[in-house]
């Protein structure tokens, strides 16, 4: 879930109002008791920052002007989308698929587009510092987090062509009632069971 304000506690995440609705963020605010953000303690401490890819916090980072490249808000599109239900009743111990059945997809090379324009941008953020090393006054740390990095266990024809297949051995899939929780809730919420 993401942060219902900015860590200042002054704005409501525009997201959050979106699926939320004003007085519900503010009302997450107060449960959450979160007031710094990463950003926050690194911009505090002198670092020139940039997030790319997925932030997936909330406090209304998306819209920060110099964060132009972060993505996710953290709320998933809230309560009437099925990800987003599916995403915050994780607390209530509801274990309901969130995914459809892992498949390998032996024709698609390039899954997640978006994945490659996120990479790309990290890669140039990353290249400008290096050419701009002797010029710069401050350290800098570029946040670099792709998309859709699930499920583990689904790839494409790309990676699976670097795969001898017949020589890889499956482990002994352990009784289900063996599982620890956290094990459990993400078998049930991946739909491998």
């Amino acid at each position: 879930m993401g942060w219902g304000m900015t860590s200042d506690g002054k704005t409501v995440d525009n997201n959050c109002k979106r699926d939320y609705g004003n007085q519900t963020c503010q009302d997450f605010y107060q449960l959450q008791q979160i007031n710094y953000t990463l950003l926050d303690a690194m911009q505090d401490i002198g670092y020139d920052v940039h997030l790319i890819g997925k932030v997936d916090v909330g406090a209304n980072i998306l819209y920060i002007p110099e964060q132009k490249n972060a993505t996710a808000d953290g709320f998933h599109g809230g309560p009437d989308d099925y990800s987003g239900l599916a995403t915050f009743s994780r607390s209530a111990n509801i274990l309901k698929p969130t995914k459809a059945k892992p498949v390998a997809d032996e024709n698609d090379n390039n899954v997640h587009p978006e994945d490659w324009g996120i990479a790309s941008n990290c890669i140039d953020q990353i290249n400008k510092f290096g050419a701009n090393k002797d010029n710069q006054t401050k350290p800098w740390m570029v946040y670099c987090s792709i998309n859709i990095p699930h499920p583990a266990f689904q790839t494409n024809a790309t990676w699976l062509a670097g795969v001898n297949q017949a020589a890889v051995t499956l482990p002994i899939w352990p009784d289900e009632s063996t599982f620890h929780p956290a094990d459990e809730y993400q078998s049930i919420s991946k739909n491998v069971w």
